[in-house]
């Protein structure tokens, strides 16, 4: 039997399976995944939007988390998955491990990671969050504006912004701190006052001149 384009058959069931060369096309164009690491990257793949599905390429022997489950592509050719239904999905090069988050930041991170993740722990992992961001605020008092929206995006329950706006968080931990604000000058000293010594001695030259004028010789 003819299957249409796209099409294949597995167990009675008509699964839809992309062209190789759409693939490719998206692929090297970066569409549907993260291609960097760093502070500025969207780390996680974002929550399906509206009732449009989203497709994730999947390169050979990567893995992508869904909910809370590990999915590997375990093949030797690259793939593309299509979820269709909401979901918290992040790929294993945008996590990062207990043993890998050995800074304050990275430790932030990786608690509403977490938070994200794994549902069943959701509210312990964001109470975590919470005491690190305010510790972290406490120690470096300029990063205010970045642990303050985290805060913000926490309390209204957007987790993946919160998770994307903790790179920021990272990035900015890496940042020397700002040089300390030098001590203003002293202040000036008041006027000093002659003393009584100066007076006197005034008062002797001004007899002296005097003198001098009643006796020439």
């Amino acid at each position: 039997m003819n299957l249409p384009l796209g099409d294949s058959r597995h167990h009675g069931r008509i699964c839809r399976v992309r062209p190789v060369h759409i693939f490719r096309s998206r692929f090297r164009r970066g569409i549907g995944y993260n291609r960097g690491h760093g502070a500025d990257s969207a780390a996680p793949i974002e929550l399906m939007r509206g009732r449009m599905p989203l497709s994730i390429p999947l390169p050979a022997h990567a893995k992508v988390i869904i909910n809370g489950a590990v999915i590997e592509n375990s093949g030797g050719a690259n793939i593309t998955l299509t979820v269709h239904n909401k979901a918290n999905i992040l790929r294993d090069k945008d996590v990062i491990t207990q043993a890998e988050a050995d800074t304050p930041a990275k430790e932030i991170y990786h608690s509403i990671q977490n938070a994200y993740l794994f549902e069943a722990n959701k509210d312990e992992w964001m109470a975590i969050a919470r005491a690190l961001l305010e510790q972290f605020q406490r120690i470096r008092p300029n990063s205010a504006p970045i642990t303050t929206h985290i805060l913000e995006l926490l309390a209204e329950d957007k987790l993946y912004n919160a998770l994307r706006a903790s790179r920021r968080l990272i990035g900015f931990e890496s940042e020397p701190p700002p040089a300390p604000t030098p001590p203003p000058p002293p202040a000036p000293l008041p006027a000093v006052k002659r003393s009584e010594l100066d007076e006197i001695r005034e008062q002797m030259a001004l007899l002296q001149r005097r003198i001098a004028e009643l006796d020439p010789g």
